[in-house]
């Protein structure tokens, strides 16, 4: 357990960085530092969240930032971060197309309930002919397809299935898809053996 006296010190190092701790997420060493408070450093949870509240947006599409929203999403409690949810619902479309956005959220679909993340999934979903085809959203299509085991999630699944078949020319030409219908095959087989 860490004292109290020691999590004082920590939390002083912390508010030393206060609005700068954005850009020192955005360098290597300052991403691995603030996934190491993380990881280790539970007690300061609440305040490493409020530096970051209002920041997502901009940490996630950065090439070191991203690190750190993902490691909240995997070592926080989804009510503690639900923030970062909420911030990237306002342009789904960029951050499901973005190198960096998509494995964001990858983590929320693998971490969040679904009573937190069902809309958003959904809101991924009415755009499935465009994520299949793009190189990262065809990602966010498997992970839906994997990791959506609550009986609320069943029709996300029968919708991507659905898409698959009415679409299965696509295969051919359009090798994210064919990723998708593997991934698929792969999940029907593992379920119903």
């Amino acid at each position: 357990m860490i004292s109290v006296r020691y999590t004082q010190q920590l939390t002083h190092e912390m508010t030393h960085f206060g609005k700068d701790l954005t850009k020192l997420a955005m360098t290597s060493d300052g991403s691995h530092f603030i996934q190491n408070y993380i990881k280790t450093y539970y007690s300061l949870r609440i305040f490493i969240l409020q530096l970051l509240i209002n920041n997502v947006c901009e940490l996630t599409v950065s090439k070191n930032g991203h690190n750190v929203i993902c490691c909240c999403i995997e070592y926080y409690p989804p009510s503690l971060t639900t923030f970062i949810l909420y911030e990237l619902s306002c342009d789904i479309d960029k951050y499901v197309k973005h190198k960096f956005g998509y494995r964001v959220i990858i983590g929320m679909i693998a971490h969040f309930p679904p009573y937190l993340i069902n809309d958003f999934i959904e809101s991924i979903l009415i755009n499935i002919d465009c994520y299949c085809k793009d190189i990262f959203g065809h990602y966010i299509i498997q992970q839906i397809i994997e990791h959506t085991t609550d009986q609320s999630q069943y029709n996300y699944k029968i919708q991507i299935f659905m898409y698959l078949i009415d679409n299965c020319e696509l295969l051919v030409d359009t090798p994210t898809i064919c990723s998708v219908y593997v991934t698929a095959i792969q999940y029907a087989n593992y379920q119903y053996k």
